[in-house]
Formats: structure tokens, sequence, C-alpha cells
């Protein structure tokens, strides 16, 4: 798991000067290993003294939240652009992809700015330093002297569990809740994954099968989240636009709402997939 460590300190000593100069996709990769960091500390708790990882769990979830701003702007630009460009020409006007490639590239600008800003300071300066002690100096406890295939398939088990239950949270939530417990089932499908991903040189194949299963859960859910999230700022668009742009934009919105149901169902195949009895043969 040392190993493990080291690879991701050094991946984020590499991203840094990437996220500073604003690099092509540089903010989504250390927003993504920033996830992968908290997950590991989360999922591999235990092995850790909690007194040393929980605060730097809760640093990285600052900064993480940092990046997600920007990130967001960005996946939101995208995403609205793409969906006018799959519309017919008569009927998207050309103020709507103003609207969007304007305001959002300055959003996302401004968020970028503010990711900047934080890496000079302080706090930024200690996070990484946490992550590099965590690399060199793993605070490990008792338990992380024990034998990894003693001990990880328990882990991984334990969010298996947090999965199912989230999982089943979906199947009786009520519909206005419905969007939350997906957004849940997505960070434990996520959890579940990275989990599954260390576990690898233990469980094999079936470690591996276990990830791809909850990495599927994570992409129907998260292109799904981003269509929710797609849709609450078209009708802040069709309100702020007039004419054919507010059009245009009530039409996006509609396209939105079918793709959610499209995801949905794409999410009931992903689940009944990973529940598969023999993807957790090798737990504990």
């Amino acid at each position: 798991m040392q190993d493990e460590l080291r690879r991701l300190a050094q991946t984020w000593a590499q991203l840094d000067p990437l996220v500073r100069s604003d690099a092509p996709d540089s903010v989504h990769k250390m927003r993504v290993l920033c996830r992968r960091l908290r997950s590991l500390l989360a999922s591999c708790r235990p092995l850790f003294d909690p007194e040393v990882t929980d605060p730097l769990r809760d640093e990285l979830k600052w900064y993480a939240a940092l990046l997600g701003e920007a990130r967001d702007a960005e996946v939101m630009r995208e995403r609205l652009s793409d969906l006018l460009a799959e519309q017919p020409a008569d009927l998207v006007h050309r103020e709507a992809v103003d609207i969007v490639v304007a305001g959002l590239g300055a959003e996302y600008a401004r968020a970028h700015e503010a990711v900047v800003k934080a890496m000079g300071g302080r706090r930024y300066a200690k996070v990484g330093e946490g992550v590099t002690a965590l690399a060199e100096q793993p605070p490990w406890t008792e338990l992380a002297q024990d034998p990894a295939g003693d001990v990880l398939p328990s882990l991984v088990a334990k969010d298996w569990k947090r999965l199912r239950r989230r999982a089943r949270r979906v199947e009786s939530a009520a519909a206005e809740e419905r969007a939350e417990a997906l957004h849940e089932t997505r960070k434990a499908a996520k959890r579940l994954r990275y989990a599954a991903e260390l576990a690898q040189p233990v469980g094999g194949e079936d470690a591996s099968a276990l990830a791809k299963a909850a990495k599927q859960i994570q992409s129907v859910l998260g292109d799904r989240q981003d269509g929710v999230v797609t849709q609450a700022r078209l009708h802040e668009l069709s309100g702020r636009g007039e004419g054919e742009s507010g059009f245009a934009f009530g039409r996006l919105h509609a396209v939105e709402q079918e793709r959610a149901s499209v995801a949905d169902a794409s999410y009931q195949q992903a689940w009944k997939r990973a529940s598969r009895k023999r993807l957790r043969r090798w737990l504990a």
C-alpha cells in the first residue's frame, strides 16, 4: 500500500504546476486525485492513526471543493455546448451559444483564479506536506502489520455493504428524494471502486471485476448527476434569455430530462451486474 501512497504523492507533485498554469484537464485530474486519496483514507481508516489522517481527509475535501467549482463550470460549458451543437441550426439562436460560451467561460476563469490564489497560501502548502508525509511515513496502526490478504478483503466488504445500503435507499426513495439518493449511491460506488482497485494484488481478477462493475455505476450516475445540474442551469438560462434563446434552453432542458430517464435504466442494469454474488466471492 505504501507504494500506492507514493505513487499518489508523486502524481500530486506533477499536477501542482499544471493546475497553476491551467494546463488542459489538470484541474479534473487533481480533483480525481483528491477524491482517490480521501477514499483510500476512508476505506482503510483502521490501518491509519485517525488523529493524523482524519484532518488530512478534511483538508483534501476543502481543496477538492475549490477545484470542483472550476471543474463544474468547465463540464457545464462543454455539456451545454455539445447539446447546442446537436440541435437543428434553425432551432438554436446564436444568442444561446454566446450565453453559454461567454458566461460559463468567465465562471470557470473566476473559479480557477480562486484555486490558484488558495494554492499560494499556507493551508494548501500544509495539504501537500501532509500528502508527502503520508507517503513517506504512513501513520500505521497495528492492524496494518497483518497480511494484506487478511485485511484488505474485509475492508472492501465494508464498502460493498455501504453501496448496497445506498442502492436500497434508492429503491425506497420518494420521487423528490431520488436524485439525492442516486448521488449518494454514486459516491459509494466510487469508494468501492477505489478500494477494489487497491486490493487487486490480493483479490486478482475478482477484485478487478468488482472495481469495473462499481466504476460502471459511478460513470452512469455521474453522467446523470451532471444532467441534473445542467437542468437547473438551463432553467436559469431560459429565464434569463428572451425569445429564441429562451426557447433553445427550454428545448435543451427537455433533452436532459429524457437523458435522465435513459440513465435511470442504465443504472438499474449496472446495479444488477455489480450485485452478482460471484463478484464478492473473494471478500471476507
